[in-house]
């Protein structure tokens, strides 16, 4: 009777044991499935981390000192951003960012042969220096007529100064202009008026603003060379006939 009950009291033992072990295996499988189920969580935040910093490193703008940035919506310009430093905008392909440089450059107009006002050929190069006007109207002002290219700019404004060398030339006589006395040259004056001539009109079309105009290289074709040369003559012809006509009558 003891031995039977003993051997009941082993059984229950192991059955108490095995259920005890049982339960101890449970806890151990629903703690090791708390791990994985972790890491896809992990994942995807640092995912959208990445694509947040991705969306504002595209939507950053950096306008460089020198330069205008016309931001652009779907193509059309929406605004001008004018101050160095960083901006927002909406990433591509909602907005996009166009440079425009602000500094200065110079044009020259090439040899130009011209009329004075008392009908002779003259050959005049002169220069502008020029920058595009650093405000909203003229920076886009200025993308419309060259589409953004200085170079194209330049071109232009080329022709446009070569013109404007004619008119002005057409107001001056050649001694105000080329003279043995310095005294009577008067570049200063032509330079003003070309400046005048050119001024308002590049402000209008491109969006420039002239900042100075001069004359690099004035000289005489040899047709006027020797018509001045024959002036010249005939004026030193004049004096003594004059001087003559006087000590006639003094005499």
């Amino acid at each position: 009777m003891s031995l039977f009950h003993h051997h009941h009291d082993h059984a229950d033992h192991d059955s108490h044991d095995s259920h005890g072990h049982g339960g101890h295996g449970h806890h151990h499988h629903h703690h090791g499935a708390s791990g994985p189920a972790a890491f896809p969580w992990r994942r995807a935040s640092l995912a959208a981390l990445l694509i947040a910093f991705a969306i504002a490193a595209a939507s950053l703008v950096q306008v460089r000192s020198g330069e205008a940035t016309v931001v652009t919506r779907f193509g059309n310009p929406s605004r001008v951003l004018l101050e160095p430093g960083l901006n927002w905008r909406w990433p591509a392909p909602f907005e996009a960012t166009i440079p425009v440089d602000l500094r200065l450059r110079t044009t020259s107009s090439g040899l130009q042969d011209v009329g004075t006002r008392d009908g002779l050929r003259i050959i005049v190069q002169a220069y502008v220096a020029w920058q595009v006007q650093g405000d909203a109207d003229n920076v886009q002002r200025f993308m419309r007529a060259v589409q953004n290219q200085p170079d194209e700019a330049a071109r232009q404004i080329r022709t446009f100064v070569g013109s404007a060398l004619e008119t002005t030339a057409s107001s001056f006589d050649l001694s105000s202009l080329v003279n043995t006395d310095a005294s009577k040259v008067n570049i200063t004056a032509f330079e003003n008026q070309l400046r005048q001539q050119i001024d308002q009109q590049l402000l209008a079309t491109y969006g420039v603003r002239v900042l100075q105009v001069g004359v690099e290289r004035l000289t005489l074709p040899s047709v006027t060379l020797n018509a001045t040369v024959d002036r010249m003559r005939a004026e030193r012809e004049t004096i003594a006939t004059e001087r003559t006509a006087v000590g006639k009558r003094e005499a």
